[in-house]
């Protein structure tokens, strides 16, 4: 019984010695008594840190150590298999970082919050020196002397060494170490026109050992040929509408990128196509204004030219500016003009014989002209060629009016052949013969022609001159007792 007290009363004085911890929610955070102090060491040696911290719980302490290069606690990055109250670190290359501790008080399971030592600085030699400045980009002419040039420093007693490098892209990554360039400097002369890089590496040696390299930016050197740039035009006026009688102001607005001097040429044409372009003369500068009284649609542009040092660039030219010239003036009428005719109905008479007229008449010819139409009739106001009756057949007639034409067809018959007439010859003496047999032959057949056998009457033929004579007796007798009676 009297064991079982003793029992109980120890467990009692333990829960009163946790309650107290439990109350204040947890572990308490233990306490960092004392870390290594800053040290300096020179690369390849192995330094030893540590930290002293209790706990104010009687908990168990866990350790995780950390690391920055720079002098700031929020920027610490945990060190992996760093658990340990020390760390042990061998310095491989130059420089100074900083390490601290981080410092946990366990439980029972449960974990404080962390405390942290403060920032261990270890500076190891040599330091890798800082460069302070470069020179300037160069903007140089072919045959001149330039330079660059690289200012570094280190935070100890150490030498510094230099190599310069060039490259022809704005890569550092693509640089090639130049012979013989192994100071702070690097004189530069070239004759030929190149853009490169140049920049500089810079080393710190202590006791024959030597830090990492630090590398200048990359310095730009342009040597260009004396060779005037071609300068680089911003504005032109706008295009322009105007009537006629104003003036046409035109500009133009250039600069240049080397300190030239500008000079100007304006130039014009009819079409939108700057390679058709004639130059106006005395039209020599930046600004060009004219009058123009005539109608209609020009373009204008402006050649720059940069001089310098006795030299002219190549020419840069502005757009063509578009320049409408309109009057208000009312347009005068279009004049009609006869563009082509053409046959809508062709004339009623297309045969002819020998020695008749062309005849047009039913003709209906369409003059078609630049405004519209109109149509003749009958031949109205059209030339036209004749029949020729020396060639019979079919004939093209030609019509024409004012300068144009058009044809149609037609047919010329043959000449007859011509008839015997038979009107007697007035020469011919119709006095009978008196010497002449009368008397009819008692065998010739005397009987009249029957027409229907188509036989010829022949004393039909004489009844002329029997008319003729009988005629002449009667007068004479007429005339012979007219004469008695007046004696």
């Amino acid at each position: 019984m009297k064991k079982f007290s003793a029992l109980f009363l120890v467990l009692i004085l333990v829960a009163g010695c946790l309650c107290p911890a439990f109350a204040a929610g947890g572990p308490q955070k233990p306490e960092i008594t004392g870390n290594g102090p800053y040290c300096y060491l020179n690369v390849g040696d192995e330094v030893h840190l540590w930290v002293d911290a209790e706990s104010k719980d009687g908990g168990t302490l866990t350790y995780q150590w950390y690391s920055t290069t720079v002098d700031d606690i929020t920027t610490i990055r945990a060190i992996d298999s760093a658990t340990s109250k020390e760390y042990s670190y061998k310095a491989t290359k130059g420089g100074i970082t900083y390490f601290c501790c981080g410092v946990w008080n366990n439980i029972n399971g449960a974990q404080s919050e962390p405390v942290y030592s403060r920032l261990i600085m270890v500076w190891i030699s040599p330091l890798t020196p800082v460069i302070d400045s470069t020179g300037p980009d160069v903007h140089m002419k072919v045959g001149s002397e330039t330079g660059v040039w690289c200012h570094a420093t280190v935070g100890e007693q150490g030498t510094l060494t230099y190599q310069w490098y060039k490259t022809n892209v704005n890569d550092i990554t693509t640089i090639k170490a130049i012979t013989c360039a192994n100071s702070s400097d690097l004189d530069l002369k070239q004759d030929y026109a190149e853009v490169a890089y140049y920049c500089c590496g810079v080393w710190n040696n202590i006791n024959n050992r030597q830090s990492d390299p630090v590398y200048s930016r990359l310095i730009r050197v342009e040597f260009f040929d004396p060779e005037p740039a071609m300068p680089v035009i911003t504005a032109t006026v706008p295009d322009c509408h105007l009537e006629t009688g104003k003036e046409v102001p035109l500009w133009v607005d250039a600069e240049t990128t080397d300190g030239g001097t500008l000079t100007y040429q304006w130039y014009s044409t009819t079409a939108n196509d700057i390679s058709t372009i004639k130059a106006i003369i005395g039209a020599e500068g930046k600004e060009y204004k004219f009058n123009d009284n005539n109608t209609g649609v020009t373009y204008y542009c402006c050649g720059v030219w940069n001089n310098r040092d006795g030299r002219q660039s190549a020419p840069a030219y502005s757009r063509l500016i578009k320049v409408e010239i309109f009057s208000n003036e009312p347009e005068p009428p279009e004049v009609e003009t006869v563009q082509a005719i053409e046959i809508m109905e062709m004339p009623n008479k297309l045969e002819y014989k020998d020695g008749e007229a062309l005849d047009l008449k039913g003709l209906k010819v369409r003059v078609l002209t630049n405004l519209g139409f109109f149509d003749l009739n009958d031949g109205e106001k059209i030339t036209a060629t004749q029949p020729d009756y020396n060639n019979p057949g079919t004939q093209i007639i030609i019509l024409s009016y004012e300068g144009v034409s058009d044809t149609f067809e037609i047919t010329v018959k043959a000449k007859e052949a011509p008839h015997p007439d038979p009107t007697p010859d007035p020469n011919q003496n119709a006095t009978p013969d008196p010497n002449q047999n009368m008397t009819p032959d008692p065998n010739q057949n005397t009987d009249p022609v029957d027409p229907n056998k188509g036989g010829e009457n022949k004393s039909a033929s004489y009844l002329p001159y029997v008319c003729a004579a009988a005629g002449l007796v009667i007068g004479g007798a007429a005339v012979y007792f007219i004469t008695r009676k007046k004696k």
